[in-house]
């Protein structure tokens, strides 16, 4: 079976160990109230003489315990008097307790201090002193512990607090968002009937324009009916004199009614309405990047304190309008380059008018805080005296910052209107951007349409072209052949089909290089025949003839 720990909460198997502590303050609480020994009442204040081991009212202590054998007797009020609820000998040695090992926190007797060794001698002591010592100890803790207690009902009543300042914020925050939708709602149905409006007015328009050019149409209808009706008249039994002597009349008021041109219609039957951009400029207050635009109405008192009280800060108006994530008290997490590029600018030189002394600011009311929890500490938890010149120092450099605050509230206030120029500028640069975007995506689905348009347009001349080419097979057999490629387009389409590194090219390219080399010594060797043939038609010099007659006894000597 488990069970908890009635402390911690923790399951335990088995059995849960007895808390003795608790044990004792239970036996203790259920003792009865001692009455006097001698005259059996109750009479406050209540005494106990430890050494009669009686409880005395204080009239029969001054009677009985005023004699000198009594004067060693130790009377203690009835409060202090300790009944001892446990063992009072040592079980191991049936000895009295008259020891306390401060080492191991347990009574001894005689015997365990003689049988102990020297070294833990030095840890036992007498139990009144070892009583000491723990009351010491215990007061020690008992202060700490009433300062834990001081803490954790200070932490409870500030949770308290926090729960009520949530509720309030939630029945707040529930309030702002049941205001924003009802807002939101109305606005919504305002541009809507106003839409609804304009397509009413519009359609109404279109159709005036439609049916007086119908009727127009519809005019000329009989007439040209007429025409046609005389024309075949005048072209099937009409005699060639009558023919003749009408024929200009009835051919002038054809090319009259042929003259006439109908007028195209000024509209198309397409009616549409860019309700989407209407309900976003419509929602831009609460949902769009024109939710950050500031409010410049602001109400100032006439005095430092009532000014800061009444004058409506920036984030207040900026809470009440919007519908952004600052309603939540949520910052968005910006990136250091983001930040850079947001603070680029003009609106970086104006939000450093109002950023720097903000810092300032903040550091010196944390200042101030610190000072005053501090005085706030020595007052309730250190308990000790603190200076009235102090305090008033603090509360006027409190005042002080305040009326500092407020006056750069209503520096801030004084740069809204040129903030809020620079953010319409923004604002009207991204709907451009929006705008040219949204120009492009239509223009986009208008080329899709068109592409499977003329896809369906192809589909049904597919069977037509089908047909043709099989008449055309039928009738021309060279049409449904393509003519044979030239001889060099042959070659192309063949070098076309190698691969790189084919042994075909290879052997092709070997023997391509091996024929350019015979070609070449072919033209060299014709060369040196073409010089050798020169050299023989020429005729011999005296000194060609001097050196073969020396050459021919040089010859014959040997």
């Amino acid at each position: 079976n488990h069970k908890t720990c009635p402390v911690c909460g923790t399951a335990v198997d088995g059995e849960v160990c007895p808390d003795n502590l608790l044990s004792f303050l239970i036996d203790t609480s259920h003792e009865t109230a001692d009455v006097c020994a001698n005259c059996d009442q109750i009479s406050q204040p209540m005494h106990f003489c430890e050494t009669c081991q009686q409880a005395l009212c204080n009239c029969c202590r001054h009677s009985t315990h005023q004699a000198r054998m009594f004067a060693a007797h130790r009377v203690v009020p009835l409060e202090e008097r300790a009944r001892v609820k446990g063992r009072m000998t040592c079980p191991i040695h049936g000895e009295p307790y008259i020891l306390y090992s401060v080492e191991n926190r347990n009574l001894a007797c005689i015997v365990c201090f003689n049988n102990a060794g020297f070294d833990s001698r030095h840890h036992l002591v007498q139990i009144d002193a070892a009583h000491k010592m723990g009351c010491e100890k215990l007061d020690k803790a008992t202060v700490k512990l009433r300062a834990f207690q001081d803490d954790v009902d200070e932490q409870l009543q500030l949770r308290k607090r926090l729960v009520s300042e949530l509720v309030e914020s939630h029945r707040i925050a529930c309030e702002s968002i049941r205001q924003t939708c009802q807002e939101m709602t109305d606005t919504l149905l305002t541009v809507r009937d106003r839409l609804l409006k304009k397509l009413d007015e519009e359609m109404a328009t279109r159709i005036q324009h439609f049916r007086e050019q119908m009727r127009q149409l519809t005019s000329l209808q009989p007439t040209t009916r007429l025409c046609l009706l005389s024309a075949s008249i005048f072209c099937s039994s009409a005699s060639k004199l009558d023919f003749l002597q009408c024929y200009a009349d009835l051919l002038k008021r054809i090319q009259s009614l042929i003259s006439m041109q109908c007028e195209k219609p000024q509209y198309t039957g397409d009616l549409t309405v860019d309700s989407r951009e209407e309900f976003n400029r419509a929602l831009e207050p609460f949902l769009g990047l024109s939710s950050f635009l500031l409010c410049s109405n602001v109400n100032s008192g006439s005095d430092g304190n009532e000014r800061s009280c009444e004058t409506a800060s920036p984030r207040t108006s900026f809470v009440r309008r919007s519908g952004s994530s600052v309603v939540n008290g949520c910052r968005l997490l910006l990136s250091k380059y983001q930040l850079v590029v947001d603070l680029a600018g003009a609106f970086g030189e104006q939000f450093t008018k109002v950023e720097t002394p903000l810092q300032q600011y903040s550091h010196e009311m944390t200042k101030l805080g610190k000072k005053v929890q501090e005085l706030q500490r020595d007052l309730t938890l250190r308990r000790c005296i603190i200076e009235k010149d102090c305090t008033i120092d603090l509360i006027r450099r409190c005042k002080d910052l305040d009326v500092r605050v407020s006056q750069h509230s209503s520096v801030v206030n004084d740069l809204q209107p040129q903030l809020q120029q620079i953010w319409q500028e923004e604002l009207d640069r991204v709907r451009r951007q929006q705008v040219l975007f949204r120009e492009k995506i239509e223009e986009i689905i208008t080329l899709r349409e068109k592409a499977r348009h003329i896809v369906n347009v192809a589909k049904q001349l597919e069977p037509y072209a089908v047909c043709l080419a099989a008449v055309t097979s039928v009738i021309d057999h060279k049409r449904c052949h393509k003519p044979d490629p030239a001889p060099m387009e042959t070659i192309c389409q063949q070098i076309n089909t190698l691969e790189p590194d084919s042994q075909q090219r290879i052997e092709a390219i070997e023997k391509e290089e091996q024929n350019r080399r015979l070609i070449q010594d072919q033209k060299k060797r014709e060369e040196q025949m073409k010089i050798a043939a020169v050299k023989k038609s020429l005729k011999t010099t005296k000194e060609q003839k001097k050196l073969m007659r020396k050459s021919a006894g040089d010859k014959c000597v040997l």
